[in-house]
């Protein structure tokens, strides 16, 4: 729905609280396994000490995430707003509005705005393996994401029309797309051009690779640097429930953001209260 603009706005998100949907939503598992501990991972990703195959000790870092996970691109500009964010200057233009402007600029000082300066990703061999075994060759490419529903970057649609009709919140797949340049990155961050959006390459229940050191990862928005080198593994872990925003008033939905998406819905989450409330507080909800 739209962004909270003043105060007086959290009326009216109490109010599609009380009238969402309920919804399923699967939740997704990332495992990074590394040879040695890493310094700067978040809060979020949990820390386990282990015994791998070879008989070596290894660490893994798990975390969940239900919208997308992405490699290169997307996670280095994210990485460094992040940073800016902590900075004087950075808090300055985000209390000024002027937000955007660092996203730019990140972009710029990452080498995504010239193709020839923008890296590739260190994908060992370039292959992700899939659940059903195949190994799929990516190529050379700058950007991995797996997505698991029609938002990204702040609610932005990623996939193509023909694509999209495939895509379910709740169905027990991922859909992975590659982004091989700044334009097709810009085209997924919402420019609206649908002949440049990436294709989805695979959709599977889960995937397997391997990164090499130096990559930015972003887990929901949540950014992060890996200064090692390291295996992914991503499955599903289970189906949750969430809130979708009722259908009116007109402007909630908006684009090609449909309540449509999120079918089969579940009941109300109005009717669970309806039972505590007031007669009073029944005739303002009517």
């Amino acid at each position: 729905g739209p962004k909270l603009q003043r105060v007086a706005d959290l009326v009216h998100y109490v109010a599609w609280m009380l009238n969402g949907i309920s919804v399923p939503l699967d939740q997704w598992k990332v495992e990074l396994t590394f040879r040695d501990k890493e310094p700067l991972m978040p809060p979020a990703l949990a820390e386990d000490v282990f015994i791998n195959d070879a008989g070596e000790p290894a660490i893994s870092y798990t975390g969940y995430f239900q919208n997308y996970f992405s490699v290169g691109m997307d996670a280095a500009v994210t990485y460094g707003v992040e940073g800016s964010r902590a900075s004087r200057c950075g808090k300055s233009f985000f209390n000024c509005g002027l937000g955007k402007l660092c996203y730019v600029f990140q972009a710029w000082r990452s080498g995504i705005c010239c193709p020839c300066c923008s890296s590739l990703l260190h994908l060992e061999s370039n292959k992700v393996l899939l659940a059903d075994g195949t190994q799929l060759d990516v190529g050379r490419t700058r950007q991995l994401t797996f997505a698991n529903i029609n938002s990204y970057g702040a609610g932005m649609v990623p996939f193509r029309q023909g694509d999209l009709e495939s895509v379910k919140p709740a169905d027990g797949l991922l859909e992975m797309f590659l982004v091989n340049g700044p334009c097709q990155g810009a085209c997924a961050l919402g420019l609206g051009l649908q002949n440049c959006l990436p294709h989805v390459a695979a959709t599977s229940s889960s995937f397997e690779f391997e990164m090499g050191p130096g990559e930015h990862y972003q887990l929901d928005g949540e950014s992060f640097r890996c200064t090692q080198g390291c295996k992914v593994r991503i499955t599903r872990n289970r189906t949750v429930s969430m809130l979708r925003p009722p259908t009116c008033p007109i402007g909630i939905w908006r684009g090609r953001q449909v309540p449509g998406f999120w079918q089969p819905a579940q009941r109300s989450v109005s009717n669970r209260f309806s039972t505590l409330a007031s007669p009073r507080q029944e005739r303002m909800h009517r």
